[in-house]
């Protein structure tokens, strides 16, 4: 009390309008006089400012209202990219894991929906790139003015996983091996096998031969997958003198690869990927796009390679512009929802990394939304290559958000992510809309709170209620 009384700090009895010294002042006899308080009546919402000190101050008030923490009923603001910025934060990947019905959907939907609607200007401040396999974000996109297509076999937006947007700052050595990345994932997952090193070699020769002819044409409309198909049914002279063989010997390297890539340009998948276009207008002028995938969503080999290439085509659409100036560039948000349906084959896993890796220098927070942290090595073996990427994917996103996880894999789930025991205890308990927040370290418990308005669009039962 002396520290407080030495400021004179003065308390006013709210009912009689009192009021008392606190401190060693002498009363008029010269002897100390006892503090005396009026009795006051007040709820448990204006008593908890009388212990500042045990409520949580959350992450700061730079950012987008979220909900509020639990117990403390303190604000939670979240801004990856303003974290980012000011060093609370090494990267703005963000992770999101609960089981259905735990309102993870309308948690993401909500964050999307603030930042791109208060801070998304014509191409400018914020934006949104949705890889939606469910069609659960249909109703996000109407809300935003985002653009959204639906991609199916015969459809009518076929689109070009090797596009390249007007004014793209990648290098012609950084779209080789984009492009080479991408389609040694699409060609593996189709193969059921890792490409061996003669098919890798030949698929890098037909890459670097539509490259050079792209250069040569630079007016034309970027190099698509029908290109590559043709020059692997058909090599031509100059990939044989690259790979120092003969024409008909190249052909025979190559036709195991025309043989897959035909499955994607010319049957099942055709009418999806086979187009020319690369969605550079609509990525430079709207709030964002939104690809339909669901058409393929019951069958998980080609949701795999509808996924990768859907991947790519929107990576293209943020390789454009300086990154580090915000004012000309703005920044993304890339969601891949269902992440789980790219990490059961190595070369498919690995592109998703290295598209984790990329966006950092690009402005861009990637959003995986799982059901559990297992789904990330589940379709693995434990010890594989693909489930250490899985650990990496895990290491190279600092902010987790964790709503109710079953009870059967909370022990893998704390070894995972390294929650403490009281942490892992509450998720199998958390009511609907409630969620850990762990941000580099820092955890909340936080209460998501959704606007009526907010509740037409993010609300994933409203089919089936309706």
């Amino acid at each position: 009390m002396s520290a407080v009384g030495s400021r004179h700090a003065r308390l006013v009895d709210g009912r009689h309008g009192q009021s008392a010294l606190l401190g060693d002042q002498a009363s008029s006899a010269g002897k100390p006089r006892l503090l005396r308080l009026g009795r006051q009546q007040m709820t448990t919402a204006q008593c908890c400012s009388l212990y500042p000190f045990q409520a949580d101050s959350g992450l700061g008030p730079r950012g987008i209202l979220m909900g509020t923490t639990w117990p403390a009923g303190a604000l939670y603001f979240y801004d990856p990219f303003a974290l980012h910025a000011d060093g609370a934060l090494d990267n703005p990947n963000v992770m999101v894991f609960g089981e259905p019905g735990s309102g993870k959907s309308a948690a993401v939907k909500c964050l999307l929906a603030r930042h791109v609607g208060l801070l998304g200007r014509g191409g400018v401040g914020r934006q949104a790139f949705i890889v939606d396999p469910k069609r659960e974000y249909e109703g996000l996109a109407e809300a935003l003015s985002m653009t959204r297509l639906e991609l199916r076999p015969g459809g009518p937006h076929a689109m070009n996983p090797l596009g390249t947007v007007p004014g793209s700052t990648e290098t012609a050595a950084e779209r080789l091996l984009r492009r080479h990345h991408l389609m040694a994932a699409l060609l593996a997952s189709l193969a059921g096998h890792a490409l061996d090193r003669a098919e890798d070699a030949v698929l890098g020769w037909a890459l670097e031969a539509i490259g050079t002819a792209e250069e040569n044409r630079p007016r034309e409309k970027s190099a698509s997958l029908t290109d590559l198909a043709a020059l692997l049914e058909s090599p031509s002279e100059a990939m044989a003198a690259r790979g120092a063989t003969s024409r008909r010997e190249l052909e025979l390297l190559a036709r195991p690869l025309w043989l897959l890539l035909d499955k994607l340009v010319r049957r099942d998948l055709a009418g999806m990927f086979d187009g020319r276009e690369a969605l550079g207008g609509i990525a430079a002028t709207g709030t964002g796009i939104v690809l339909d995938v669901s058409a393929v969503f019951s069958d998980k080999a080609l949701l795999r390679l509808v996924m990768l290439a859907a991947i790519s085509v929107l990576q293209a659409c943020y390789l454009v512009g300086d990154a580090s100036d915000e004012w000309s560039v703005p920044r993304r948000f890339f969601v891949v929802d269902e992440c789980w349906s790219l990490l059961g084959q190595d070369e498919a896993a690995r592109f998703l990394q290295e598209n984790w890796k990329l966006a950092r220098a690009r402005g861009v927070a990637n959003v995986a939304v799982c059901h559990r942290v297992t789904d990330l090595g589940a379709q693995a073996d434990s010890a594989s290559s693909t489930s250490k990427i899985g650990d990496g994917l895990i290491a190279d996103t600092q902010t987790q958000v964790l709503f109710r996880t079953s009870s059967h894999v909370l022990a893998e789930t704390q070894r995972s992510l390294g929650l403490s025991s009281p942490e892992a205890e509450m998720l199998s308990r958390l009511p609907k809309a409630t969620a850990l927040w762990r941000i580099r370290g820092r955890s909340a418990f936080v209460r998501h709170v959704r606007s009526p308005y907010e509740e037409t669009f993010t609300d994933t039962n409203a089919r089936l209620s309706g």
